[in-house]
């Protein structure tokens, strides 16, 4: 076998998907994998084929649309690439169709139709004639040559007169005539792609994302050559005004032989949040070989951050300015970085006024030190006898129950209103059967029978745990959520647990939590009639978003044991800002006109460069 074509789902998530991971194992035993990219277009993120070791369709008509319905990628894609990979016809397709289908007429073999499972189709047997040709070739190089000679230019979006951009179509149109014989390929590895999973703008793809841009990034791709001859090729870049690409203008490859490349992006123009898309073209210089590969990048300020500035911005010749650099620790982990400021031309650094780094010549600064992290607001469980209403039936004010609810299930409710926890306000909220709350919502992986001591890492986190103990609502009482209004005019939204018993020992529980609504955190605990606890094994506390800070009121026997009537609220404890370090220098000026200096920032936090510009103006 050399070629798969599989056009059922897909997964965001294909390093825990089991037939992600069966399709990685084909591709290092050199077999192709072509996968639909999904009907639910055209809104960006719709696209649910991640897997990089595979060749992701997208469809396309032959008048060089893409089709409306024809997933797309965006912003979202967190892995470091961007899919599709490329679009082939996926429109008025003739193709075979089962006789036994009831949507269609009886005995029919074939049908027109559409989708991009037509489309993966098109790949798939390009990539069967690509092997023909090939047969030494990998998956890696047959993907690359059917990518790097896609058609781009002349690519519309549905309407006919937007250009496609990658996030549609990928590297662009099926090509087979060129890719027959691209001259170069640019192909990843299984163990590349393992290697890399976190960043896989770093393997050897032949195309670039990276999702979380911070301002300048350097990047490596190794080309190999498929000719028989040596060759000579010219690169440029083609991209918006605002980012600055940078690679060698020209190289000579021989044979059968490897070049590395680096590409350095700079994105300190554009504004954080944004998208750019770029294309880096390869044009052979002693033949009419044309091939492309698309760079695109999202903006984003890491959790590190930079200011720039300088004041006055606008002063006169041989005059002074002062200018400060301030580095943020915006994450809750302490962070190592480097920073370095090379003033640009026009500008003097003024000797012995500089404080908070090092003056390396009249032209350079930088520091190199730690920052501490911010510490996440913490939560306390406290005492609040008087504070509530006390227990409120919600089926004796007219509320009905939560339709059936299996033993250790876990159900998502959009609320009504916003309410706060931990500084955040959340919409939604899952209620999980055995007694606790995840703010935010969960799934499956954040139900567990065995009740956990605050704080804990380990998930459910973020957790809102009145009564966490193995309880067991499919064999008895009922779940209620509701937003009531009280006697004075204040809302709240209340899930309860009504006479749920034990899974062991059988005793019934009832408790609630209640949240008052608006921009100030209101969370009540408040109980009816309840038991020790599965066994005597019971948590009552609440945790924070990632497990880091919690409290217990009362856990596996230690703390005070709640009971009927009793009152608790979680209340906000206050945390603290990250560490922060300010160097400041003087520059004068002794070139007019105007200038933009930038400082550059590494940490061990995150990837590439943060870079933080700041323009001014020199005047007579």
């Amino acid at each position: 076998m050399d070629v798969i074509n599989y056009a059922i789902g897909g997964s965001n998530s294909p390093y825990n998907d089991i037939i992600s991971l069966a399709f990685l194992d084909a591709y290092n035993n050199d077999i192709f994998v072509a996968r639909a990219a999904g009907n639910n277009g055209p809104e960006p993120d719709t696209l649910s084929v991640q897997t990089p070791w595979v060749t992701t369709a997208a469809a396309s008509s032959p008048a060089n649309e893409m089709a409306a319905f024809s997933a797309r990628g965006g912003v979202e894609q967190e892995l470091g690439i961007s899919k599709p990979d490329l679009t082939a016809n996926g429109v008025e397709v003739l193709a075979g169709y089962s006789p036994n289908s009831t949507l269609a007429a009886p005995d029919e073999l074939f049908q027109v139709m559409q989708g991009t499972s037509m489309a993966a189709a098109y790949v798939a047997g390009s990539a069967l004639q690509l092997k023909a040709l090939h047969p030494e070739w990998t998956p890696g190089q047959i993907k690359s040559a059917l990518m790097i000679t896609a058609v781009s230019d002349t690519l519309m979006q549905e309407d006919g007169v937007t250009l496609a951009t990658p996030f549609a179509a990928g590297s662009g149109q099926l090509n087979l005539i060129q890719a027959v014989d691209p001259g170069l390929t640019i192909s990843a590895t299984g163990d590349d792609f393992i290697t890399h999973q976190a960043q896989l703008w770093e393997t050897n793809y032949p195309s670039v994302f990276i999702p979380d841009m911070p301002g300048g990034a350097k990047i490596y791709r190794t080309i190999h050559s498929e000719m028989l001859e040596n060759s000579w090729w010219r690169m440029r870049v083609e991209s918006p005004d605002d980012i600055t690409i940078k690679t060698r203008r020209a190289f000579g490859i021989r044979p059968n032989h490897d070049r590395r490349i680096s590409i350095r992006i700079d994105a300190s123009d554009v504004p954080f949040g944004e998208t750019r898309h770029a294309t880096l073209m390869f044009e052979e210089l002693r033949g009419d070989r044309t091939l492309s590969m698309p760079i695109t990048i999202v903006k984003a300020e890491p959790e590190i951050s930079i200011e720039n500035e300088c004041n006055p911005a606008s002063f006169r010749f041989l005059r002074i300015s002062t200018c400060s650099i301030t580095v943020t620790n915006l994450s809750t982990e302490t962070t190592t970085f480097s920073m370095v400021d090379n003033v640009p031309l026009g500008l003097l650094i003024v000797p012995w006024a500089v404080s908070g780094a090092t003056q390396d010549t009249l032209f350079s600064i930088h520091y190199e030190g730690e920052l501490a992290g911010a510490e996440l607001e913490n939560v306390d469980v406290v005492d609040a006898t008087g504070q509530t209403f006390g227990y409120v039936s919600l089926a004796g004010i007219g509320i009905p129950p939560v339709g059936a609810v299996a033993d250790d299930e876990l159900i998502n409710f959009n609320l009504p209103a916003v309410v706060q926890y931990g500084g955040v306000g959340y919409d939604r909220v899952g209620m999980v059967s055995n007694g606790y709350l995840v703010m935010g919502g969960g799934d499956n992986s954040d139900v567990s029978v065995e009740n956990q001591e605050f704080p804990n890492t380990a998930v459910p986190n973020n957790v809102l745990a009145p009564f966490w103990t193995n309880l067991n609502p499919a064999a008895g009482g009922n779940l209620y959520v509701a937003q009531v209004t009280d006697p004075n005019g204040k809302q709240w939204v209340v899930f309860e647990w009504e006479n749920i018993p034990n899974a062991t020992t059988g005793e019934l529980n009832t408790f609630q939590v209640w949240f008052g609504t608006g921009t100030d955190q209101e969370i009540y605990f408040v109980y009816g009639d309840i038991s020790a606890g599965d066994s005597g094994l019971l948590t009552v506390g609440a945790e924070n978003l990632d497990g880091s800070f919690g409290d217990n009121w009362f856990a596996n026997g230690a703390g005070t044991p709640v009971a009927a009537g009793n009152e608790l609220s979680v209340v906000a404890v206050p945390g603290a800002a990250g560490e922060s370090h300010t160097a400041t220098f003087q520059v004068t000026g002794w070139f007019i006109g105007p200038f933009t200096n930038c400082a550059e920032l590494t940490s061990d936090l995150f990837e590439g460069t943060n870079v933080a510009c700041f323009s001014g103006e020199i005047t007579r």
